[in-house]
């Protein structure tokens, strides 16, 4: 469900079932602005990982299932397992743990992922 206008729908349709009648009773739950998620409903606003990171315990699903509703991630990459770089292409399954757990694993392999391509990996840059 990549379409943003079908995350939209899927957004509204969540919160609803969650028993937030209002955005802004979500809104102020994820500490998030109540515009940001009126545009998100009204399909005038793609959320960042971050975003759906703070939607996600709040709405009962899992951070990987919205990130691949908005179209961050692949169908196949959806099945709570992280392929682990440089490990000749193991995966590792966890989707034994805690959804908690695995919003966390999630954050960090994002964050390890966005630090090295902005090449802040705390090692020095050679100058020439």
């Amino acid at each position: 469900m990549s379409n943003i206008n079908d995350f939209a729908s899927y957004l509204r349709d969540l919160r609803i079932k969650a028993g937030y009648d209002t955005i802004d009773d979500l809104a102020k739950e994820c500490k998030i602005s109540s515009a940001s998620l009126c545009r998100m409903e009204n399909n005038k606003q793609k959320p960042g990982p971050s975003t759906l990171q703070k939607l996600a315990p709040h709405l009962g699903v899992a951070y990987s299932s919205l990130m691949s509703a908005v179209g961050y991630l692949k169908d196949e990459e959806t099945g709570a397992f992280i392929s682990i770089i440089g490990s000749g292409g193991k995966k590792l399954d966890i989707t034994d743990l805690p959804e908690e757990d695995q919003q966390a694993i999630f954050a960090m392999a994002e964050y390890y992922k966005n630090k090295k391509r902005s090449g802040k990996d705390g090692k020095a840059k050679k100058q020439r």
